[in-house]
């Protein structure tokens, strides 16, 4: 077996990532780079490399490119929407090194970033979504208001409105009809030749500071499908996070990112043979459709942990010979 070898962008406190990937069959090694020199997934990962900002896009993608070089990295898993965006429209300068980067293109970056067009979009694909706009509905729904930031990431400014708000929405803001019902999260894992290879879902329990704290795996064919209609119109490559509302039975897309998002880690908890799947599809194979068994009903809780460590010192890259 080919073993993948990635790059994980700004990584930042996301020291949990290095050592899922790294427990898989599938892992050849884990590049993590940051701005920050004190990241503390610098001591998880194989390797830990400092950046420039992602402000200085230039300096950012040229660092990037030389470490892939260095690293001979497969696939770039980008961490953020910023750098998605940024990757997006780099994607060619990569492939050309050979080099895949994880995502989808830069107009499908700019859908999901901005919660007005991924709601005409969505319409446009048949699939469902709430109702979006940027000033208050003439008649207040009876179900309520969600006000968000119109280009925030998931709940960013979310705001719940039982009565009518006063004055005017304000600028960057949209609102939708508040959805009542079972919140999902998905991971939706699509591999270079287009097939869906599968879908985790999992049912949000709890929620702090605008992330997932507590979830339990599911099964929900409804969800599945809704899934991989997203991941096929979107033209993901790689692993997409999506959260859904069921109310009554019929899903309802919340959110959309198209990358890594906070609920892969609870997928990888309770169905390792994602993160296997994930590492096949970042070397550039076809994988196609396959059984990711989990069970369903397995919770799984975040915590905090802390970690001492001394600063790494600089190590050579190793070769892919060295691996075997």
């Amino acid at each position: 077996m080919t073993r993948a070898r990635v790059l994980l962008t700004t990584a930042g406190r996301k020291s949990y990532l290095a050592p899922i990937f790294k427990a898989s069959r599938a892992c050849g090694f884990v590049l993590a780079v940051d701005a920050d020199p004190l990241s503390p997934i610098r001591h998880r990962a194989d390797h830990f490399a400092v950046v420039p900002r992602v402000d200085d896009a230039e300096a950012f993608l040229e660092a990037l490119l030389d470490l892939c070089l260095e690293w001979d990295i497969d696939c770039i898993l980008p961490q953020n929407d910023r750098e998605l965006a940024i990757l997006a429209l780099a994607r060619g300068v990569f492939e050309k090194e050979g080099i895949l980067v994880a995502g989808v293109g830069p107009d499908q970056v700019r859908l999901a970033s901005d919660k007005l067009l991924l709601a005409d979009w969505m319409r446009s694909h048949g699939l469902p979504y709430p109702e979006t706009a940027l000033a208050h509905p003439p008649v207040f729904p009876a179900e309520g208001l969600v006000e968000k930031d119109r280009f925030g990431q998931g709940s960013a400014g979310l705001v719940l409105h039982d009565a009518p708000p006063p004055g005017p929405l304000a600028r960057d803001k949209v609102v939708q009809p508040r959805i009542a019902g079972e919140e999902f999260n998905l991971d939706v894992l699509r591999d270079a030749a287009g097939e869906v290879v599968g879908v985790s879902v999992k049912r949000k329990l709890l929620m702090q500071g605008g992330s997932t704290d507590r979830a339990v795996s599911a099964r929900v064919p409804a969800l599945v499908r809704l899934g991989e209609r997203l991941a096929e119109a979107l033209g993901a490559f790689g692993s997409i996070d999506v959260d859904v509302m069921l109310r009554e039975g019929e899903p309802v897309v919340l959110d959309v990112n198209p990358r890594i998002g906070g609920g892969f880690p609870f997928t990888a908890a309770y169905c390792p043979a994602y993160v296997d799947a994930l590492l096949e599809v970042a070397t550039g194979r076809p994988v196609g459709r396959r059984e990711l068994p989990y069970e369903a009903g397995v919770l799984v809780c975040r915590e905090a942990t802390y970690t001492a460590s001394r600063l790494p010192t600089p190590v050579a890259a190793p070769s892919r010979r060295e691996e075997a």
